[in-house]
C-alpha cells in the first residue's frame, strides 16, 4: 500500500513541478485540486492545507471556497 504522503514531500513536488513548468497556472490549478482532495480525505489537517494551498498562491481561490463551502446562494429558498 501507498503511504501518506508528508507536508514537506508535497511541497518539494509542487516547487519541482512548478518549476518545470515556469509556474504555469494549469500547474498552480492542478495542485490546488489535487490537495483540496487529499484535505478533504483527511490526509491533511487544515492548518497543513493551508500552509500547502498559500505555496501556489491565489489564483482558484475563489473556485475551491465553492468546492469546500457551495455557493453562496445554493441554500436560499425561493
Amino acid at each position: 500500500m501507498a503511504s501518506v504522503p508528508t507536508k514537506e514531500e508535497m511541497l518539494s513536488r509542487i516547487s519541482i513541478h512548478l518549476r518545470r513548468r515556469s509556474n504555469s497556472d494549469t500547474v498552480t490549478l492542478l495542485w490546488k485540486g489535487y490537495l483540496a482532495a487529499l484535505m478533504e480525505w483527511g490526509f491533511f489537517e487544515p492548518h497543513e492545507y493551508d500552509e500547502l494551498s498559500n505555496q501556489l498562491g491565489d489564483l482558484g481561490n475563489e473556485e475551491l471556497r465553492e468546492v469546500f463551502l457551495g455557493f453562496p446562494d445554493e441554500y436560499e429558498s425561493d
